[in-house]
């Protein structure tokens, strides 16, 4: 009688395999989330930018209208105040109306200078109003006038866009669902109105 041996090789190999096999799911499930949350971290910071542009058109809109119907200097104080808001919100904004802007193929340097010179613009024509106390001039009311209606309609564009408040909405945000066109109809509207201070 003969016994023959045997051989451990091909339960050995299927081990390996199996274990293998495991090892890559399990690595490739954990690049998969890391992109995810990625993903997700990335698109609620642009909810968040989103937020500070519907902000700042707020601001501008309050701002105008303040300085607009204020009867006396206390009320264009209190309206000033909200001259305030503008600078950080449209900071913050900035950065999303840029994002829009490389989206579409731009260069980083004409989408920034696209955002900020519009932005500065707006700030550098308010930021004398109201300064030197009494009545506001025709010019001054002029311009409240302008950004008012600028700020209206900047308003109105934003809110064709609801920011989304779960995971799933702020990866379709990363991706670019449905807020490009909105941003940069906003960023049209901010180019705007600053040419229409000039």
């Amino acid at each position: 009688m003969t016994t023959g041996k045997r051989t451990y090789t091909v339960p050995v190999l299927l081990i390996l395999m199996t274990l293998m096999a495991i090892l890559i799911v399990v690595l490739f499930s954990r690049v998969l989330l890391d992109s995810q949350s990625l993903k997700t971290e990335r698109g609620h910071r642009l909810a968040e930018r989103y937020t500070y542009c519907q902000a700042y058109a707020s601001a501008l809109e309050e701002y105008s209208a303040g300085m607009l119907s204020a009867k006396d200097e206390g009320g264009r104080l209190a309206a000033q105040t909200l001259q305030g808001r503008l600078a950080p919100t449209g900071g913050e904004c900035l950065g999303l109306l840029y994002e829009s802007g490389i989206r579409a193929g731009e260069a980083k340097d004409q989408a920034t200078s696209a955002v900020t010179l519009p932005l500065n613009a707006i700030q550098d024509k308010l930021e004398p109003i109201g300064l030197k106390g009494g009545e506001l001039s025709a010019d001054e009311r002029k311009t409240l006038e302008t950004v008012h209606a600028g700020a209206v309609e900047l308003e109105q564009t934003l809110q064709a866009y609801s920011v989304p408040t779960g995971d799933q909405r702020y990866r379709q945000m990363q991706a670019g669902v449905e807020w490009l066109p909105v941003a940069r109809q906003a960023r049209d509207q901010l180019q705007q109105l600053a040419k229409g201070l000039e």
